[in-house]
């Protein structure tokens, strides 16, 4: 399965099926006092380290009384964490309030700001972060983020919320990166309350991202067998949003192959890569090539060293 099949699986989970019950998941403090109005046009917006890769999970909310900004929450789905999310994170908030406004007519109104990591497999990560020195008063920048951790989540208490109403049909798919879920006991009552409570035209989108994800914690035999006629009918709207990013796939392995090994060597020789090194790196079109290079890394004492086994 490639990575282009987790990120095109959980966008289509969290944007296509039930948004409203999706953010209301992954934000339950926000159900009273916002009301969601979309997801803003932010594909035009490269994410910081990833030139090549957009994130168009930019939930735009207004604020239910006229006390506070209209706010805009980052979604932003890892398949496995990374130490530099929170970096990141907060330069993409900084570069959407600045580049997409609530209002643009005098006087501009720029949105408030969130930012929620959702990590499909992996440890739970911090979410606080703060940069500066440590002098006071303090200086500096500071965040705070929403973490969903799947793997620390329990399937069956999400089954009894999705069957008793708490929740929305549409957090089904994610029941299998779950605590638990590798069970066909999981497997049987999940397909009993998805037929229950998920709209009918959704099943088919519903066994194939299940499925994919189910690739992730190595429970595809229980999952993806599981399902093997459960809905004969394909998902043409899934299979189309599947299949928009097969063309990218290609350039997206290769995009993230590109910025893993810079970061690599910058945290391994503690400095700024040389700019032709970062060509060479960046033109580089072949991805065994690019894997050859990043297990080199590690026994390289040097820059110049690496640059000869780049040869």
């Amino acid at each position: 399965m490639a990575e282009y099949d987790y990120d095109h699986s959980s966008r289509f989970a969290s944007q296509r099926l039930d948004p409203k019950g999706f953010l209301a998941w992954v934000l339950p403090d926000f159900a009273e006092g916002w009301e969601f109005k979309g997801w803003l046009p932010t594909e035009s917006i490269p994410f910081p380290g990833e030139a090549d890769r957009r994130c168009d999970t930019v939930a735009s909310f207004v604020p239910k009384s006229s006390d506070q900004a209209a706010c805009a929450i980052v979604i932003e789905m890892q398949t496995y964490p990374t130490d530099f999310i929170n970096d990141r994170g907060a330069e993409y908030q900084l570069i959407v309030r600045r580049t997409v406004l609530y209002q643009t007519t005098v006087p501009i109104v720029k949105y408030e700001m969130g930012l929620v990591v959702v990590n499909l497999t992996g440890r739970s990560q911090r979410a606080r972060w703060r940069t500066g020195p440590k002098v006071k008063p303090p200086i500096g920048l500071q965040m705070t983020s929403r973490v969903v951790t799947l793997r620390v989540m329990d399937a069956v208490e999400h089954l009894d919320r999705i069957e008793w109403g708490e929740l929305s049909w549409c957090i089904l798919p994610w029941i299998s990166l779950m605590r638990g879920s590798n069970s066909q006991d999981v497997l049987t009552r999940w397909k009993s309350i998805a037929e229950r409570v998920a709209p009918k035209e959704h099943w088919p989108s519903l066994r194939g991202i299940v499925g994919v994800f189910s690739w992730l914690t190595k429970s595809q035999s229980i999952w993806v067998t599981g399902l093997e006629g459960w809905t004969m009918i394909r998902s043409p709207a899934f299979d189309i949003y599947r299949n928009e990013g097969k063309a990218e796939g290609r350039e997206e392995g290769l995009q993230a192959f590109r910025s893993t090994l810079r970061q690599l060597l910058e945290r391994r020789f503690n400095t700024a890569l040389p700019v032709d090194l970062a060509q060479l790196i960046q033109n580089q079109q072949e991805l065994s090539t690019l894997s050859r290079w990043t297990n080199a890394v590690i026994d390289v004492e040097s820059l110049d060293e690496f640059r000869q086994r780049m040869n």
